[in-house]
């Protein structure tokens, strides 16, 4: 008691509490800080990771087509005999017209993938002619890759240099001409096809999808000790083929790129400056991809957040301060009604808060499905065209561009499956769960019946064990199933003894399904990536697929409050699993 009515006392003890409470608001304040940049580096991490996988995906098809060009070539009947006459008999006139207008087809100046000449080059790697006409002569490295190519019999795509005479970047496409001699094959000619990469692929590696001030990508290759920028950069002119660093630096990402290393990372970029990167390796080609981003502008958000959590603290430090000094006073009124009236203004605050928030979420949807909608009409009608161009002029149409019209209505099935498969997954995070007592085994026989057209005749075994009754949304369940067991049967398609197994597990609070099949399976050192947006781990010629599937999985099952996880092994099949409440639990 005598503690209590020394005064000196009763002040330091609650200057004490005081001193405590700030303390913890100060730690718990620093923690929540260091959480949400976590969470955001993460989550750029995720982006940059997409972002990078979509281009090295678009810059390999990119490659493909070029030597897709180069092939056709090759296999045309007609051309090889045309040139080895005109080659021949250079002043036959007829020829050296063909010849031309087909060079001049070549070039397809009004695609953005055309080609800026063609020449035309004989055995002894001699410019015979050229679109535009005039070139005459060519670099030794051209003549060294154009012999080479003759001597090997296949399309080759060069690596950028820079044209001399014009002071511009170019790659070439070395096309060999080839006829036949009894039973040997003979390189009459080569055909040399310039690419201008400022039409299509620098576009194609320069633009960003987001709105971003310091966001790029970089296309590097090692040259001997240093890496060489193919590129031009956003922070700095005229780099490139120019701009050189060290690979030994072991912050640089395009250095850590030509080192070998791949995924996610976080280091300099070429100004010396922190960035978040994702770096990957172009595909049959001594290219390297680097997409990053400033560190700077990645953590401007959680700068204002910083701020607010720092007022946050100090409110609450006062509160604790002020709840002290109604102690020390005995709660006078007029103190407990300002701060009441503190209270009142941040709940309205965090009120009006909510509402901004539930009010940039709506306009989020209506911005997704209004881009949704103007992609989806012109890709129907392109998708329309050119079916009904090939349905009506096949006859009049030659397979070069029966092939191309094919591929175009082929890439707009894709696209439109895409958004769909796009709008079905953000449609999911908005989208109510009407959690409900369901029968699981019900749920997957129709999803087996909506799946007959894409099940193999024979070959396929599956096997439905028990399941347990479960709690949640119906429609998002049939869903996790239909997209789940859609993959099981697409990978084990090759098989010739195919085996898909479904079951479930009962734990204490929930219930634990799995689809297991004897497939291609996967590396588990990929299993990290599996469930991410547009992540693939087989190739797409291979397998259909947008890569969200899995993802939309994960969201659905998040949303349920459940987990999902899966296991394999390459050529050994995959296991998926998931988790949901038990019936009793609605």
């Amino acid at each position: 008691m005598k503690v209590v009515n020394d005064p000196t006392k009763v002040r330091w003890f609650l200057v004490l509490i005081i001193f405590y409470f700030s303390l913890a608001i100060g730690l718990a304040g620093y923690a929540f800080f260091l959480n949400q940049k976590r969470s955001i580096k993460q989550e750029r991490w995720r982006g940059l990771d997409a972002i990078l996988s979509l281009k090295i995906k678009q810059i390999t098809d990119w490659r493909d087509e070029r030597k897709t060009d180069g092939a056709a070539i090759v296999d045309n009947p007609f051309i090889a005999p045309l040139i080895q006459q005109f080659l021949q008999s250079p002043n036959t006139t007829r020829s050296r017209k063909d010849i031309l207008d087909w060079m001049k087809s070549l070039q397809r100046p009004q695609q953005n993938q055309g080609y800026e000449s063609v020449v035309l080059l004989d055995s002894k790697m001699t410019v015979r002619l050229s679109v535009p006409q005039g070139k005459t002569l060519l670099a030794p490295f051209l003549k060294k890759g154009a012999l080479e190519v003759a001597q090997k019999k296949k399309v080759t795509l060069s690596d950028f240099y820079r044209d001399e005479s014009s002071n511009s970047i170019r790659l070439n496409l070395f096309v060999p001409i080839i006829t036949q001699k009894g039973s040997n094959t003979l390189t009459v000619g080569v055909v040399l096809l310039e690419i201008n990469p400022n039409q299509f692929l620098y576009p194609l590696i320069q633009t960003w999808p987001t709105p971003s001030d310091t966001s790029e990508t970089l296309l590097v290759r090692r040259e001997g000790k240093d890496i060489l920028f193919l590129n031009e950069l956003r922070h700095r002119k005229n780099t490139a083929l120019v701009l050189h660093l060290p690979i030994e630096h072991s912050r640089i990402l395009a250095a850590m790129a030509a080192r070998g290393e791949s995924g996610l990372v976080e280091g300099l970029d070429y100004r010396g400056v922190p960035v978040l990167g994702a770096i990957g390796k172009i595909p049959d080609s001594p290219w390297f991809l680097v997409a990053k981003v400033d560190q700077q502008e990645i953590y401007a958000p959680i700068r204002m957040q910083a701020y607010m959590t720092a007022v946050l603290a100090g409110t609450l430090v006062m509160m604790v301060a002020f709840g002290v000094g109604f102690l020390w006073r005995g709660y006078h009124l007029e103190e407990h009604r300002l701060f009441v009236k503190e209270i009142k203004k941040l709940n309205e605050d965090l009120t009006r808060r909510a509402s901004e928030l539930e009010r940039a979420n709506k306009e989020l949807e209506t911005f997704s499905y209004s881009v949704s909608h103007d992609l989806r009409s012109p890709l129907i009608g392109i998708k329309g065209l050119s079916h009904m161009v090939v349905e009506k002029n096949s006859s009049h149409l030659d397979d070069k561009a029966l092939q191309l019209l094919s591929l175009i209505e082929k890439k707009s099935k894709s696209m439109l499956q895409l958004i769909d498969d796009l709008m079905s997954f953000f449609g999911f995070q908005h989208q109510e769960v009407k959690a409900s007592p369901i029968d699981m085994a019900e749920i997957v026989g129709t999803v087996f019946d909506e799946l007959k057209t894409v099940m193999p005749v024979e070959g396929l075994k599956v096997d439905v064990e028990p399941l347990c009754s479960s709690c949640g949304d119906r429609a998002m369940i049939h869903q996790v199933f239909h997209n789940l067991l859609s993959n099981a049967i697409k990978f084990t398609r090759p098989k010739e003894n195919g085996m898909i197994e479904i079951g479930c597990k009962t734990g204490d609070s929930e219930n634990i399904f799995y689809v297991k099949d004897n497939g291609i399976g996967f590396d588990m050192q990929h299993a990290a990536k599996l469930f991410n947006v547009f992540q693939r781990l087989h190739p797409a010629d291979k397998f259909e697929g947008t890569g969200i599937g899995l993802a939309t999985v994960q969201r659905i099952v998040e949303r349920h409050g459940g987990r999902v996880w899966a296991e394999g092994r390459i050529n050994k099949g995959a296991t998926f699993y998931f988790t949901l409440p038990r019936r009793e639990n609605c």
